[in-house]
């Protein structure tokens, strides 16, 4: 019986042999990750939560699985959660009141809210939705890679192989959770359609690229768009060549692009304005940090974990695992020569060479090459590493062609590619083995839960099997079922030590271990003053009030509204990338911290009072909350004005303690400021409705007053009074005013911002537009059908704000054994001078190990402390005139990267806020002292005997068909 069966399934295989590829690829995923749709099980790292207060409390003991993913934790899936919720309550969350004293929702797109998997929240538990949306954006990258290798006129088994290798590629995996790989797993479609495209250039697949653009677009992270759609572009010039109708084509290709941007507008113009507004886009106009993977990182692409992980808790290595994890196997690397060699004038192959070398150069810091592309518009307001997804992308497709080229190949280039394959087996097997002795001593100190010899032996293992089944196959031209399946299960064999385990599969109770008691205990005060809490528990600013349903300043949005950082945050908590967590800084007794209505302040079990007159409020085991009774009603009204003054002198006022903000209120604007009343007493308000878009308000007052409610003002905020509209005037900097007549009033704010209503109508205008060009006869566009674009999608590049830093940094030596002593030299070019600055320069030296969370800053004695202090100190009118330091006895081994900071000399820590210019930064290689263990040289000699076994195997085994041998 069993044998039939397989039989049937064979003739199956034969008959449909794309519907039984896509059906592996879709099953896939749901076989590696599917435990996580077990009864009582969640593919979530939401046990992140129990390593903090107040969770802590609630499961004493518990170790999270990946705290790497954090940003899941604090971020993504509390979004999830909260728009899902919003809208099965019936209202689309434009707005989130509980973070940033209240921030667009909707607009930031990272939300997602209208991709197709991000609907399963609206209608599936919690617990189902969150993994299906995971599970199913790998299977909807590997069939749609499959689908696109298949229109390039790859075989179904190669573009099976190549299907895996994308499906379960590191950097998917590992940014799985994120909504940043939504767009990457759409990068096959995008190129499909394309490719669809150039053979019928008609209506449907107008619509169909149209349909996916707008996908791209919706599924949370437009940087990936910016410079996804030029490389798209560059596909289509590239391909137009050997198109029928050129003309045609590109024109139809032009307006599929142009009906996706307008299709997606809803979306698209919110973010726009948000980002106008952000944080993020102030900070990366005046500088962005340009930080490649150091060269030595690459080598997880074949041994992904080379320097450990963060389920093992033994990462040691640069930047982070998931920056890092770009593997796609070992098949596509052993391929790769075979595309280069025989499928070199095969469609895609030369375009596919240039974006692999391109983005690698990107990512990894190719002198010259990866500078200049990283200063281009397209790349200069994003993480450069984020390009890696063009990286993984190639590989796959290169690899599918190569291994194509094992049946295509003219009999000159087959019988070159057995010595290519054995060429790039010794070149992979030998390069591999180099990097595991140089690194030997360094992994046995970080006491890695699998150490480098068995890693080594793994990969030399399925690289030794992919090639002998290689090679296996060049000698059948290609006609062996059997070999090409083994080759499909040693690339998945490759990539499932990350595509396994890296995602945390937990007890669906840590994604809602309900509120501990401190948050009840808040949650009830807030029921009735609206009051904010100050989440001070160890996290800094997670989104805990997203999180409790209560109200804070803090957050986490990789935007961050800028009027609300600049008041709230004179220190600056921001990271150099400007997408961190934000906090709000101002002290507690500080009126900003007042003014925002902050009147809980929750800290860790056991912590003292920050503030003297801070009230203990709550005491337990989860936290403890402290009141402040100093801190202003959520809504008030003020019967003194200040206008015609500007920002800065704004915040001075605030920020300094100049302004009785009880009393007084400065409203932003000079003309046509309506005066208030004087200094009678104003009156009391009172607040009858608050929902996340409309705050209803009864106000009396015997005099003409401004009320304040004391949430983020932002355009898109209405107000009515008494029925009738009313100006809505920024107040103290970032806050909403109205201005009241004497007597009761009844005063409504709304949320309806015309970016989303226009948005909305292009969008449905569009929508219409694209629907019936899906449902069309199937005749051709006429020529010049191309739409201009109606909107950008980012703003473009500015010119840096922030000038370079007048001096140079060196290192010497860039490389020395541990114990040895090191200098930094600051040399200060013809330009010193400019180090004075008007206000002067403070100079910090900090330095950070390889897989230490934190920097180490270098005081002027030379000792190493964890407390930011400034190595030297501004001297107003005199210039820096270099700087000397020396470190002696560096060490542990491993890599350090020093950074040196220039700092405006009245500023408090030296954050990214407070640049006066970029910093310097220099990496030193400290070299671990040889051990002299007998173990360490047999370990390494019977690997090296292992690589040579195999070397000599590979060259053994006959690769050339029997047609093709001498006589044959």
């Amino acid at each position: 019986m069993r044998a039939e069966t397989m039989s049937r399934l064979a003739a199956l295989g034969r008959k449909h042999p794309d519907l039984v590829a896509a059906l592996l690829l879709l099953i896939l995923p749901f076989l590696v990750l599917g435990r996580a749709l077990l009864p009582g099980k969640v593919l979530s790292p939401a046990d992140n939560v129990v390593t903090f207060a107040p969770w802590a409390a609630l499961a004493p003991g518990v170790a999270p699985v990946n705290p790497r993913l954090s940003d899941i934790t604090f971020l993504f899936h509390p979004s999830i959660l909260y728009g899902a919720e919003e809208i099965r309550a019936g209202r689309f969350p434009l707005w989130n009141p509980h973070v940033f004293g209240g921030a667009p929702f909707f607009a930031n797109p990272q939300t997602a809210l209208l991709f197709p998997l991000t609907a399963l929240a609206y209608v599936l538990p919690p617990a189902l939705a969150l993994t299906l949306m995971s599970v199913l954006k790998l299977s909807v990258a590997g069939v749609g890679m499959y689908w696109f290798l298949r229109r390039l006129d790859v075989a179904s088994l190669a573009a099976l192989v190549g299907a895996v290798a994308f499906e379960f590629n590191a950097l998917l995996v590992t940014w799985l959770q994120w909504s940043n790989t939504s767009p990457v797993v759409l990068l096959p479609l995008l190129f499909g359609v394309t490719e669809l495209l150039r053979a019928r250039p008609g209506v449907r697949p107008v619509g169909a690229l149209a349909l996916t653009v707008a996908l791209a677009v919706l599924a949370g992270y437009p940087q990936r768009v910016v410079y996804g759609f030029p490389v798209l572009a560059i596909w289509a010039l590239y391909r137009c060549r050997s198109a029928a109708r050129p003309g045609p084509f590109l024109g139809c290709w032009a307006a599929g692009v142009a009906l996706g941007l307008l299709l997606s507008a809803v979306q698209l113009l919110p973010f726009v304005e948000y980002a106008r507004a952000s944080v993020v886009l102030a900070y990366r106009e005046e500088w962005m940090p340009h930080f490649p993977l150091p060269l030595r990182a690459a080598i997880v692409v074949l041994m992904p974990h080379f320097f450990g992980s963060d389920p093992g808790r033994d990462f040691w290595g640069p930047a982070n695992f998931n920056e890092i994890a770009l593997s796609v196997g070992v098949v596509p690397w052993l391929a790769l020569p075979l595309a280069l060699v025989a499928a070199w004038s095969r469609p895609g192959t030369k375009y596919f060479a240039g974006l692999a070398v391109g983005s690698a150069a990107l990512v990894y810091g190719a002198p010259l090459v990866g500078d200049a592309l990283a200063r281009l518009p397209l790349f200069s307001t994003t993480l450069i590493v984020r390009t890696a997804d063009l990286f993984v992308f190639a590989l796959p497709v290169l690899g599918a062609l190569g291994l194509d080229a094992v049946r295509t190949a003219l009999p000159a280039a087959r019988r070159l590619l057995p010595v290519a394959v054995r060429a790039t087996f010794a070149l992979l097997s030998l390069g591999a083995l180099g990097f595991t002795w140089s690194h030997w001593t360094l992994a046995e100190r970080a006491a890695m839960r699998v150490p480098l010899w068995a890693q080594y032996a793994w990969f030399l293992l399925l690289l030794t099997l992919a090639a002998v089944l290689l090679l296996r196959l060049l000698r059948a031209a290609g006609a062996a079922p059997g070999l090409w399946a083994a080759l499909a299960a040693v690339e998945l064999a490759s990539l499932l030590p990350v595509a396994a385990t890296y995602n945390p599969v937990i007890d669906t109770r840590f994604l809602d271990l309900g509120p501990p008691p401190a948050v009840r205990h808040l949650r009830e005060r807030a029921a009735r003053d609206h009051a904010r809490v100050l989440f001070s528990t160890g996290l800094g600013a997670a989104n805990l009030g997203t999180i409790f349903r209560l109200d804070e300043v803090g957050g986490y949005d990789g935007m961050t509204p800028l009027r609300i950082e600049q008041l709230t945050d004179p220190v600056g908590s921001i990271d150099s990338a400007a997408s961190g967590a934000f906090r709000p800084t101002a002290g507690v007794a500080s009126p900003v911290f007042d003014l925002l209505g902050i009147r809980y302040v929750m800290r860790t079990p056991g912590s003292p009072s920050p503030a003297p007159h801070l009230v203990l409020e709550y005491q337990g085991p989860d936290a403890v909350v402290y009141r402040n009774d100093h801190a202003l009603p959520r809504a008030f009204l003020v019967s003194r004005t200040r206008t015609c003054l500007d920002d800065a002198a704004t915040l001075r006022l605030l920020q300094q303690g100049a302004l009785d903000v009880k009393q007084e209120v400065v409203i932003a604007g000079c003309d046509g400021v309506p005066p208030a009343g004087g200094p009678a007493e104003a009156g009391s308000v009172e607040i009858r409705r608050y929902a996340p878009d409309h705050v209803v308000l009864d106000a009396t007052t015997a005099v003409a007053a401004y009320l304040v409610l004391a949430d983020a003002w932002f355009p898109g905020w209405q107000v009515r009074v008494d029925g009738a509209e009313q100006t809505l005037w920024r107040a103290d900097h970032a806050l909403r005013a109205v201005w009241l007549p004497p007597g009761r009033h009844r005063v409504e704010f709304s949320y309806a911002p015309a970016s989303f209503r226009v948005g909305l109508l292009v969008s449905a205008l569009t929508a219409l537009v694209v629907a019936g060009l899906l449902w069309a006869p199937g005749r051709r566009a006429t020529p010049g059908a191309a739409l201009a674009l109606a909107l950008a999608v980012w703003p473009g590049a500015a010119d840096a704000k922030l000038p370079a830093a007048p001096a140079t940094l060196e290192v010497t030596p860039p490389e020395l054994t541990e114990g040895g002593n090191l200098t930094l030299r600051l040399h200060p070019d013809a330009a010193s001078a400019a180090l004075d600055g008007r206000d002067g320069v403070d100079v910090y030296v900090s330095v950070a190990r390889d897989g230490a969370p934190y920097w180490v800053f270098v005081s002027a004695t030379g000792a190493l402390q964890g407390t930011p202090t400034a190595y030297v100190r501004a001297v107003p009118g005199r210039p820096l005139g270099g700087l000397l330091v020396t470190l002696q006895g560096v060490g542990p081994g491993g890599w350090y990267l020093f950074r040196v900071q220039f700092i405006r000399a009245s500023a408090e820590q030296p954050t990214r806020k407070h640049y006066v210019y970029p910093p310097l930064l220099a990496t030193v290689r400290v070299d671990p002292r040889g051990d002299g263990d007998s173990r360490t040289a047999t370990a390494l000699g019977a690997l090296g005997l292992l690589t040579l076994a195999a070397l000599v195997l590979t060259w053994l085994i006959p690769a050339r068909p029997a047609s093709d041998a001498p006589g044959g």
